[in-house]
C-alpha cells in the first residue's frame, strides 16, 4: 500500500513537472512579445495603466464599463509599470496554471479516485488551450 502511495506521488510530481516544463517553454517563446497578446489584451493593459498611474479605472479617457477591474488589478500588482512589464504577469500565470493542475488532481481524487485524478491532472497538464492561455495576457 505504501509503495502505491509513493508511486502516485512520483506520478503526480512528474505530471506537475511536465506542466511546468511545457508552460515554461511557451513562456520563453512568448516572453513579453506580441505572441502573448490577444485582440483584447490592449484594453486590459490600458485599464491597468490607468489604475497604476491615476488610480482610476478608465479606457481611452472614459470609465471602463465592459469589464471588471480584477485582471487589470492583477496586472498592476504584477508590476506592469516595472522593468519586466507584463512578463511578471506571465510568470505568475504560468505558476498559477501549474497550481491548477494540482488542484485538478486534488478535486478529482476527492470526487472520483486517485487513478482518475492522475489522469485528470495529466490531461490538464497537456491541454493545449490551457498551456497557451497561461502565457497570454487575457483573463480566464
Amino acid at each position: 500500500m505504501k509503495s502505491i502511495l509513493c508511486e502516485r506521488r512520483y506520478l503526480l510530481l512528474a505530471i506537475l513537472l511536465l506542466a511546468l516544463a511545457s508552460r515554461g517553454w511557451l513562456l520563453l517563446t512568448a516572453w513579453r512579445s506580441p505572441a502573448a497578446l490577444t485582440p483584447d489584451s490592449p484594453s486590459y493593459l490600458v485599464a491597468a495603466a490607468s489604475l497604476s498611474k491615476s488610480g482610476t479605472f478608465r479606457t481611452d479617457g472614459h470609465p471602463e464599463i465592459f469589464r471588471t477591474p480584477g485582471y487589470p488589478l492583477f496586472l498592476v500588482a504584477c508590476g506592469l509599470t516595472g522593468s519586466l512589464g507584463y512578463g511578471t504577469a506571465q510568470i505568475v500565470q504560468v505558476l498559477l496554471d501549474v497550481l491548477l493542475v494540482y488542484v485538478t488532481y486534488r478535486l478529482a481524487a476527492q470526487l472520483i479516485g486517485p487513478m482518475a485524478a492522475l489522469l485528470a491532472a495529466a490531461l490538464q497538464a497537456v491541454s493545449i488551450p490551457a498551456r497557451l492561455a497561461s502565457v497570454q495576457l487575457l483573463s480566464d
